[in-house]
């Protein structure tokens, strides 16, 4: 028992019990396998001597003991390791680690010591080799030396906290990365000398900075520089007016909580992606492309944000989430795109300012801005589907500044001003765009270059366009929708391709007040104070009769329109040919007993409008706005299988198929009911066969 005893503390007098200095006594490039000896007598581990481990000259650094770097030495660690700390002397010539594989794990601090020659301080990471640090601390240089942590591999640096400090000499403290990663969890204080410069750098590499950056000091000496198509991201706070240098080709993502408390100096931020959270503006911000991903806010809290971007994406304009707050947008770059689905509620203004921007075919934005204003000579195309409805609305800086619509383009114009582009010119010729005047109040119809190809009048209010008085000005559908009432002026003719009440196409022939002289007239959709008239050039056709029948020229390819509300409008396409005064889809059967004004003494149709009176019971069926042939399929046939059941006995398994045999059968009842016999249940055809039901 008492030799167990002996034995027992013998080993433990030999071994090292607790953490200890492990200095190297030997000179010049060393190498060492990173094996922890702990007993003195485990073999050869590489060349370096650790004299001082507990006093054995055999021992290797343990994990919890400082490795020591002297003046003379450059350490190779050709395998992983653990220490406690590392301390690197004054060199006299260079001196440091070089990592050669495997990780470096370092549980403490790594503490460079103030360099005083010309010679460097240096850690090398190359190949895949990894260092991990609670924490790196470089001071003030005392000449010309460098004192550096270098990421020349593929591996990654995690460190916690960083204090990086310049001197009154032109030796640099830095941490550079070239093509691996580097990964701060902790502060970064990057503090500018007189002379010398404090940075972090990445060639292609990337920057992580977790727990945000403070620059002191001479802020011009402290930096963040990349040279290549590097990679930051950046959560926390960035304070103090440092220098901020990335190349074109960098991307900087913030990662919320995320705050700017102080405008970087240098070429600053270019494109700058908020992926997710909340980041806040405490200074003005220029980049060169803005996106605010979905699920992200960018929380402007009154500062100005400059994009210089030209091109889209993240090196555009593209907001997916949120951009909140009280400051401006100025968009200067020439050919920036504007696109995103998200919120762009910030109610400063919204300055247009390059070459030629773009709202993206996909761009479904709302902007409470104040005003979009658009600079001098700007020409903005919309392709989007864009609603503006700031105070001041959209405003021109000049006659020569332009908005165009383009194809795809639907412009809901919904400011508290009564004026779109009082100053400026509108161009909205583009087939399938629409302009929706849909302020819940009055509003001034802006004359177009040319013509406006669908309009759109919605909200409330009356919407006054005296200056369209030229034939034509509307080339497709004018919709009255809501409780906005139209204003044409006093004599004034105008004209339209359709003219859709409601949701309801109208009849043809002209249209007006009480007051105006229009064979159709309505103060439901015209103000009574206006004498004015609008024309559709196709419609409804009542006849003597009191039958509704397609005019010459039927819609075709059309879709129903739907009742436009202040952020919504018609569809740019042909309205199709509605039979019933109900604005919904009509069903097979519909009945009501409701008797409104135009449909006393049982008249049929509304002597005002022109639509089937509610008072009547009206039996049509939905054919859908598709032509029906051969191999046809879905609810619309389903809806003309009803109809063959009904009228002529046909017993037909309702199951939304159309095949020959009933195609045959369509041909004789075309012929007998004077129609082409081809097969094709078009608009002529649906058109005959509703009225047959009507008459049932």
């Amino acid at each position: 028992m008492l030799v167990f005893t002996f034995a027992l503390v013998g080993a433990l007098s030999t071994n090292k019990a607790e953490a200890a200095i492990c200095t190297i006594t030997n000179t010049g490039a060393l190498t060492w396998d990173g094996v922890p000896n702990l007993d003195g007598a485990g073999g050869v581990h590489g060349t370096a001597v650790f004299g001082s481990c507990d006093g054995g000259t055999t021992f290797t650094p343990n994990v919890g003991d400082t490795l020591a770097i002297p003046t003379n030495v450059v350490l190779t660690i050709g395998g992983s390791a653990t220490v406690g700390a590392i301390t690197i002397a004054s060199p006299v010539a260079t001196n440091g680690i070089t990592i050669g594989a495997g990780t470096l794990t370092v549980t403490g601090a790594i503490t460079y010591a103030a360099n005083l020659t010309a010679n460097h301080q240096t850690i090398l990471m190359t190949g895949t080799s990894n260092l991990t640090a609670g924490s790196i601390v470089i001071p003030a240089p005392g000449a010309a030396g460098n004192s550096v942590v270098t990421n020349a591999g593929s591996g990654t640096l995690i460190v916690g906290t960083v204090a990086l400090t310049g001197g009154g000499f032109a030796g640099r403290s830095s941490i550079d990365i070239g093509t691996g990663n580097f990964v701060s969890n902790g502060l970064v204080t990057i503090t500018g000398g007189a002379v010398g410069i404090a940075e972090v750098t990445a060639t292609t590499g990337f920057l992580d900075f977790n727990a945000g950056v403070t620059f002191v000091a001479t802020l011009a000496q402290a930096k963040i520089e990349t040279s290549g198509v590097a990679r930051m991201q950046f959560t926390g706070t960035l304070t103090g007016a440092g220098v901020i240098n990335h190349t074109a080709a960098t991307t900087t993502e913030f990662v919320g909580p995320a705050t700017i408390n102080a405008v970087p100096t240098g070429t600053g931020f270019k494109s700058v992606e908020v992926v997710s959270g909340t980041t806040t503006l405490g200074a003005a911000l220029t980049v060169a492309g803005l996106q605010v991903d979905s699920g992200a806010t960018l929380a402007n809290g009154g500062f100005l944000i400059t994009n210089t971007g030209v091109g889209t994406g993240v090196n555009g304009f593209t907001v997916n989430g949120i951009l909140s707050g009280t400051g401006a947008v100025t968009l200067s770059g020439a050919s920036v795109t504007i696109a995103g689905t998200g919120t762009p509620s910030f109610t400063g203004i919204l300055t247009l300012g390059g070459a030629t921007p773009t709202f993206a075919s996909t761009a479904v934005l709302t902007f409470p801005a104040i005003s979009i204003n658009i600079g001098n000579g700007i020409v903005v195309t919309n392709n989007g589907t864009i609603t503006t409805t700031g105070a001041n609305g959209i405003i021109g800086g000049n006659a020569t500044s332009e908005w165009i619509q383009g194809t795809t383009g639907t412009l809901n114009f919904g400011g508290g001003t009564t004026t779109l582009l009082s100053t400026g010119k509108l161009t909205a010729t583009a087939t399938g765009n629409t302009v929706n005047y849909n302020l819940a109040g009055d509003q001034t119809v802006k004359l177009p270059s040319a013509t406006y190809y669908n309009l759109t009048l919605s909200g409330s209010g009356i919407k006054t366009s005296p200056e369209l008085k030229t034939t034509n000005r509307v080339t497709n559908t004018l919709t009255i929708s809501g409780t906005a009432k139209a204003n044409f002026g006093a004599t004034i003719l105008s004209t339209a391709k359709y003219l859709v009440l409601g949701n309801v196409l109208a009849r043809k022939f002209s249209w007006g007040s009480s007051a105006s002289s229009a064979m159709n007239k309505s103060n439901t959709f015209f103000d009574v104070a206006s004498a004015g008239e609008i024309t559709p050039s196709i419609g409804r056709v009542i006849t003597s009769s009191g039958d509704i029948v397609p005019d010459a020229e039927t819609p075709v390819d059309s879709t129903t329109p739907v009742t436009p509300t202040t952020t919504t409008t018609t569809t740019s396409v042909v309205p199709t040919l509605i039979i019933t005064a109900v604005p919904s889809t009509p069903t097979t059967t519909t009945t009501t007993t409701t008797v409104v004004p135009g449909c006393s003494g049982g008249n049929k149709f509304n002597t005002s409008t022109g639509a089937l009176c509610v008072n009547t019971i009206v039996k049509t069926y939905n054919l859908g706005t598709k032509t029906l042939k051969n191999g046809s399929k879905g609810a619309s046939v389903v809806e003309l299988q009803k109809f063959l059941n009904k009228f002529l006995k046909m017993n037909l398994k309702e199951d939304g198929a159309l095949g020959p045999k009933t195609i045959a059968v369509i041909k004789k009842w075309q012929k007998d009911h004077g129609l082409t016999a081809d097969g094709l249940v078009g608009a002529k055809t649906k058109a005959e066969m509703n009225k047959e039901a009507e008459n049932d």
